[in-house]
């Protein structure tokens, strides 16, 4: 099953300025594309005939997100989805072929002519395909003119809540008390723009340059990972514990808020399918539960420790283990 892809607005607003654009330029006609397109991508209401029309108060241009499904053409909700006639106009010939494969899915090259104007068959036929896709709203929509959020899917949840949690992890990483500086050389900026950040080992190397490092240690790591994300039970310690700073990530409270929503079932399966997901992509995590932190830092006189670089007291890192027995470089 594929899922509906949202764009987000200035996405959104740039495609749709480039069909206007390929509106006038590629293909000119009288107009009409280019305020079909315009049209669709606005604010619409209801007008006093009964008509569902264009809303442009204070001439300003108000959209939504783009949404593209399978089967079925752009659209912006679903009152407004753009003629397919008017999606071949708008796009220069070069694009028609990607573009049909794009909307049905398909490598079948039916209903796209070679020819340099599009004939009617080609119309007619996308008008056949898409019989049911057209301007009808969705059923869910019948109540409101305008798009309605669509719940998010559990899987984008986690998707989200794994993306999140390293840059969340950076905005609490350690500062070192003599320098007054962080640790860290990557900003919570940079970690945002680098969701898997703990999949590189590069990224530590240039990331924290003074360090101690954990190896061949199956149980700190999976004590490590065990407190990021947390069952619900394993949750309730946290406050024995005193814990520090894992109570402030937000992707993990997501994490519990997540299972206490789902079927009891089902909720040690999710839990060891993302555990899973962090030890076959992650490569380095900060080792917090040693002083049940996020971030453990201070001068480390463990013989199970390395100790990386020039200073002493920088953060505690462990690294996960590799299947044959050997640490990571």
């Amino acid at each position: 099953m594929c899922l509906p892809y949202n764009l987000i607005k200035y996405c959104s607003l740039f495609v749709t300025l480039i069909w206007m654009a390929n509106s006038l330029v590629n293909r000119p006609d009288d107009g009409g594309r280019w305020d079909e397109v315009r049209d669709s991508s606005s604010v619409h209401n209801w007008s006093d005939d009964g008509s569902y029309v264009a809303v442009w108060p204070l001439l300003a241009h108000f959209l939504h997100s783009l949404k593209f499904e399978t089967g079925r053409p752009p659209k912006m909700s679903g009152y407004r989805s753009l003629s397919m006639k008017a999606i071949l106009f708008a796009c220069s010939k070069a694009t028609e072929m990607d573009l049909h494969r794009a909307v049905v899915s398909s490598s079948s090259s039916d209903g796209i002519a070679g020819e340099d104007e599009i004939p009617n068959e080609t119309v007619q036929e996308a008008r056949r395909t898409y019989s049911t896709a057209g301007a009808n709203p969705d059923d869910s929509e019948g109540d409101d003119p305008e798009e309605r959020p669509r719940p998010i899917t559990r899987t984008q949840q986690l998707t989200d809540i794994l993306c999140d949690l390293p840059c969340q992890m950076f905005q609490k990483a350690p500062v070192c008390t003599a320098t007054k500086t962080s640790w860290s050389v990557i900003t919570p900026s940079m970690a945002a723009k680098r969701p898997r950040i703990f999949e590189q080992l590069a990224t530590l190397e240039v990331g924290f340059p003074n360090r101690y490092v954990f190896e061949n240690n199956w149980t700190l790591w999976e004590n490590t990972v065990n407190s990021l994300l947390p069952t619900i039970a394993e949750s309730l310690g946290d406050k024995q514990k005193g814990q520090r700073g894992l109570s402030c990530l937000a992707a993990r409270s997501a994490f519990l808020d997540l299972q206490k929503k789902i079927p009891d079932a089902y909720r040690e399966e999710v839990v060891r399918l993302v555990r899973k997901y962090v030890n076959d992509h992650w490569l380095w995590l900060p080792n917090g539960p040693a002083k049940n932190r996020i971030w453990s830092t201070g001068e480390c006189k463990s013989n199970s420790a390395r100790r990386v670089g020039p200073l002493n007291g920088g953060p505690w890192i462990v690294l996960k283990p590799q299947d044959d027995g050997f640490a990571l470089p």
